[in-house]
């Protein structure tokens, strides 16, 4: 299964934010700790806010943080609401997993609970 890329954003917020599930995190730190755009991530970030899996703080020390619980994320809505994009993404780069292997197999096995 590929992934677009703002699927592989999604997905790359949402791995972080499940790390620390209780602070708050600006849009520059995943910004810069993925070396991803700045404007990509905001867009992201409003339909994770839109679905409920993001909160977003506003406030001079504001940021974003789970929405929910972790155990509570639906993968299979994240995925279906992000690909909408036709720009896929090179699992070979990764940042999370350089060989993709660990998000390729958790992939299958929600394409295996989708049936």
């Amino acid at each position: 299964m590929k992934l677009n890329l703002t699927t592989d954003y999604a997905l790359r917020i949402l791995i972080f934010l499940t790390s620390k599930p209780e602070e708050l995190h600006s849009i520059e730190t995943l910004s810069r700790i993925y070396r991803l755009p700045h404007s990509s991530l905001m867009k992201i970030v409003s339909e994770l806010v839109r679905q409920g899996c993001v909160m977003s703080v506003r406030s001079r020390y504001g940021g974003i943080k789970l929405g929910q619980a972790a155990s509570e994320i639906n993968v299979v809505q994240v995925v279906r609401s992000m690909e909408e994009s036709f720009e896929v993404a090179n699992c070979g780069e990764c940042l999370i997993q350089p060989q993709g292997r660990s998000r390729s197999a958790a992939l299958a096995r929600v394409a295996d609970v989708q049936r």
